[in-house]
C-alpha cells in the first residue's frame, strides 16, 4: 500500500538532508491535506525557517537563507542570485523531479502566502492503491507482542455487558491484524468493566467503559436486552419493508443481520468512556431508520455487490475476463475528484484508521468510534458517487475501459467494506 508517511519521510530528506525517521509522527511540517484538494494542494508546509528549526541540524543552521525553498536551494548548491520568484520556481521544480525517484510522485506546485503547495500524481497514487489492495488485500504492521482482555459483566444491564463484550471482541481483531498473541499469560491483562471501584486481580488493569441508556428517557437501562431490541428492530424492518416492496421474501436473515449491525454501531460508535444512547421505537412512520449508521453502510455494501452481479450476468466473458487482469485495466480513467477522493481519504487511509482505532503503548486506549465513523463517511461519499456516476455502461470498445476502471475501484472499496465489517464482527448482506 502506497505510505504517505514514506512520502513525508522523502520529502523532509530531500530538503533537509538526514532525519530520525522515528520523530516522523512527532513531526507536524508536512500538512496532508485529506479533504477535497484545495487552493493548498494535496500537500503542503510552510516556507518560513522558524517551522523547520527542528529537524535542520545545527551544524546546518543557515543564517542567509530567507526561506526553506532557498535553504534547500543553498544546501543543494543549486541557488543563483536572482529573483525570489525563479528561485521558488527552480526549488519546486527540483521536488518535482527528484520525486520521480519516490513511490509517490509529485505533479506541480506552487507558493500560497507562505505555504509550499504540492498536488500529487493522482494516475501514480490510485493506480498502486488499487492494485495493491486487490492483489495483496489489507495487512498491518507487525507487532511481536501479547495481550489478554476480559470483561466483567454487568449484573443490572444486558446491553451494557453486550457492549463491553463488543468492544473486547474489536479489539482482540484490530490486535490479531497486527501480530498480536492473545494469550491469558501476558503481562498485559486489561478487564473491560463499567465499575472504577472494587478489587480486581492484580495481574489486571481496569480499562472503564460507561453504560447503556435509553435516548428517550435517558435512564440506565435494565429491562431491555440485546435479544428484545433487536426483535423490537426486526419487527418495525418488516412492517418498513412490506410498505415499499410488498410479498417479498428472506426478510428474517436480513432483517436480523440489519438491526444487528445498528445496534452495534450505535454502541461503538461512541467513545468507551462515553455513554452509550440507543433508541428503539415501535413506529414504523420512522422510515429514516435504514438511513442511519450500520444499517446506511449494509446498504451501500449491497449496492456494490448488486452491480457485481449484474455484471456477471449481463456482460460478456471477454469483457468480465479482462475485468480479472487488474494489471492491463487503464486507471487514467479514474479522473473524477470523487474517484480520487474515495481512493486517496478512504482506501489508502483504511490502514491507518485501523492502527488509530486501538491505541496500546503505556496504556489501552480503544477507539471503535474512529471506524465507524470512517465508514459512515465512506458510505456517504460513495452513496453521492454512485447517483452521479455511471459505472456499468454499454458494452463498447470505447466504453470499455473506463466501466473496468470504475469496476476495480469499486471492488477494492467492497474489499474494505468487508474487511472493515469484519473488524466490526458484522455481517454484510447480498440485497437490502
Amino acid at each position: 500500500m502506497v505510505d504517505m508517511k514514506e512520502l513525508v519521510s522523502d520529502i523532509l530528506h530531500e530538503i533537509v538532508g538526514e532525519i530520525d525517521i522515528n520523530c516522523l509522527d512527532k513531526l507536524n511540517i508536512v500538512r496532508i491535506n485529506n479533504g477535497i484538494s484545495t487552493i493548498n494542494g494535496d500537500l503542503w508546509f510552510y516556507s518560513k525557517l522558524d517551522a523547520w528549526r527542528e529537524v535542520i541540524a545545527p551544524e546546518n543552521n543557515d543564517e542567509t537563507s530567507q526561506d526553506i525553498l532557498e535553504y534547500y536551494l543553498r544546501r543543494k548548491k543549486n541557488y543563483v542570485s536572482g529573483s525570489n520568484e525563479d528561485n521558488v520556481q527552480k526549488a519546486i521544480q527540483s521536488l518535482v523531479k527528484a520525486s520521480e525517484n519516490w513511490s509517490i510522485k509529485l505533479e506541480s506546485g506552487c507558493l500560497q502566502r507562505e505555504r509550499v503547495c504540492f498536488s500529487l500524481n493522482h494516475h501514480s497514487i490510485i493506480t498502486s492503491v488499487i492494485k495493491k489492495i486487490i492483489i495483496d488485500n489489507i495487512h498491518l504492521p507487525q507487532k511481536n507482542r501479547t495481550i489478554f482482555l476480559q470483561v466483567n459483566n454487568d449484573p443490572e444491564s444486558n446491553l451494557t455487558t453486550f457492549r463491553l463484550q463488543e468492544l473486547k471482541n474489536f479489539a482482540q481483531n484490530i490486535f490479531r491484524l497486527q501480530g498480536y498473541d492473545i494469550t491469558n499469560t501476558s503481562p498485559e491483562k486489561y478487564l473491560l468493566t463499567t465499575n472504577s471501584h472494587g478489587s480486581i486481580e492484580a495481574s489486571y488493569k481496569r480499562y472503564i467503559c460507561n453504560f447503556v441508556q435509553d435516548a428517550r428517557s435517558n435512564v440506565y437501562k435494565t429491562n431491555e436486552t440485546r435479544e428484545s431490541y433487536l426483535k423490537r428492530q426486526i419487527a418495525m424492518l418488516k412492517i418498513l419493508s412490506e410498505m415499499r416492496e410488498p410479498g417479498r421474501k428472506d426478510l428474517d436473515g436480513r432483517m436480523r443481520s440489519i438491526a444487528e449491525a445498528t445496534l452495534k454501531f450505535e454502541i461503538l460508535g461512541v467513545k468507551p468512556h462515553c455513554r452509550s444512547f440507543i433508541e428503539v421505537s415501535d413506529d414504523s412512520r420512522l422510515s429514516n431508520f435504514t438511513i442511519k449508521g450500520g444499517a446506511f453502510v449494509l446498504y451501500n455494501v449491497a449496492r456494490i455487490q448488486a452491480i457485481f452481479r449484474k455484471f456477471e450476468e449481463e456482460y460478456s466473458l471477454q469483457t468480465r475476463e479482462a475485468f480479472q487482469n487488474v494489471d492491463q485495466i487503464d486507471f487514467s480513467r479514474l479522473s473524477l475528484q470523487g474517484e480520487w477522493n474515495l481512493v486517496y481519504n478512504f482506501i489508502l487511509t483504511y490502514p491507518k484508521v485501523l492502527m488509530n482505532s486501538v491505541h496500546h503503548e503505556e496504556l489501552l486506549e480503544l477507539c471503535p468510534q474512529v471506524l465507524c465513523a470512517f465508514l459512515s463517511r465512506l458510505s456517504r461519499k460513495f452513496s453521492v458517487y454512485y447517483h452521479h456516476t455511471r459505472i456499468l455502461t454499454e458494452e463498447r470498445k470505447h466504453l470499455i475501459p473506463i466501466m473496468l476502471a470504475r469496476l476495480s475501484l469499486l471492488k477494492a472499496l467492497l474489499i474494505v467494506f468487508h474487511h472493515a465489517l469484519e473488524v466490526l464482527n458484522i455481517t454484510p448482506i447480498p440485497q437490502m
